[in-house]
């Protein structure tokens, strides 16, 4: 994964971003990778899970490769 400053630059101009070129990351709970989304980009660094169904089952697989 690319250093947080690179992330945080790119973010920057996600306007003119391709979809391929968005982070990505991978989902604890379903380990299901997810792209980066408009209403995360004030908050991306603190963005775990890739949904709300995922964020409520995260007590049944705390400890698994966070």
């Amino acid at each position: 994964m690319p250093c947080q400053l690179t992330v945080r630059a790119s973010l920057r101009h996600w306007k003119t971003m391709k979809k391929s070129e968005l982070p990505q990351k991978a989902c604890p709970v379903c380990k299901r990778p997810f792209l980066w989304r408009k209403k995360w980009k004030k908050d991306w660094e603190n963005v775990r899970y890739c949904s709300e169904r995922c964020r409520r089952q995260r007590s049944s697989h705390i400890g698994d490769d966070e």
